[in-house]
């Protein structure tokens, strides 16, 4: 027997990039029906001022662990939010395979600003990726057939059904986000952070070869942020991460980063003096590891 459980995600602050979270548990149900009548009534009386949203996981009875069947969750008004299927009676232990998320339930594009709800915080994230879609999968499989045989197609599960988003911070910050944890933000994003995350976007995309479409984000070509991504790189050079370094001196790629973003005459010289400062470091630290 399968029950559901209903819990509210409540804010402890309101305060972005990252607010704490609790949760409160307002009955375990028969059937998901029963727990979205229950989850209603709730959005009703709550306050929506500190409440994320609501999830409603489905989980077995009498079994020797809590194993989740499924997981659905629904933004502070009462909508749909996502869901996502774990397990089923074919697959009893959580290992359900997964062959692509349908296009028209992907939510977010690259660029969106989300809120990502992990470890009993709720934290702002850009998304840089999204989740395959069938299509996808099915073409990487013929790939991988072709190239190595039966046998090596893409083993996914519902893990596997995520999101690649940024969080802030110097360095690597990236996080495999499941679907249905990602949430539209529940109120205005102040433009600071969201200037912020927009550079840490493209900063990434050139560290980490991401290969995002520079046309495809209005906020590319913004001074404002182009200057945040500058700031980021000379923190990068200041602070000696090498991982960073290295990544963007792959292949000397300075030309083609330039020429990728619309830099002003002067955030294309402070960006010349930022690569060569990097080339030197560098030189510096592969000497050091000779002797």
């Amino acid at each position: 027997m399968n029950v559901f459980i209903l819990e509210q995600i409540t804010l402890e602050d309101l305060n972005y990039p990252v607010r704490e979270t609790g949760t409160s548990t307002w009955g375990i149900y028969s059937s998901l029906d029963k727990a979205y009548e229950a989850l209603q009534t709730l959005v009703a009386e709550e306050n929506k001022k500190y409440t994320l949203g609501y999830i409603v996981t489905e989980t077995r009875l009498d079994n020797w662990a809590t194993l989740e069947v499924s997981i659905h969750t629904y933004t502070r008004t009462g909508e749909l939010n996502d869901e996502q299927i774990i397990s089923d009676e074919e697959h009893p232990d959580c290992d359900k395979p997964f062959y692509g998320r349908p296009k028209e339930k992907i939510r977010f594009k690259p660029g969106d600003i989300v809120e990502v709800w992990q470890c009993g915080t709720s934290e702002l994230h850009i998304v840089c990726a999204l989740p395959w879609t069938p299509q996808e999968v099915e073409k990487r499989n013929k790939r991988l057939v072709e190239e190595y045989g039966e046998g090596h197609e893409l083993r996914l599960d519902s893990i596997d059904d995520c999101y690649l988003v940024y969080s802030l911070g110097i360095g690597d910050t990236h996080g495999h986000s499941q679907a249905a944890y990602l949430f539209a933000p529940t109120q205005k994003v102040p433009a600071k952070i969201r200037l912020k995350l927009q550079a840490k976007l493209i900063e990434e995309n050139f560290t980490a070869g991401h290969n995002l479409q520079m046309s495809e984000l209005p906020f590319a070509k913004d001074p404002k942020v182009l200057n945040e991504v500058l700031n980021i790189w000379e923190k990068v050079a200041k602070t000696k991460d090498y991982d960073e370094i290295n990544c963007l001196l792959i292949r000397d790629k300075a030309d083609w980063i330039k020429s990728q973003l619309d830099f002003s005459p002067k955030q294309a010289q402070r960006f010349d003096r930022f690569y060569t400062k990097c080339k030197k470091l560098l030189k510096e630290k592969r000497k050091e590891e000779v002797y």
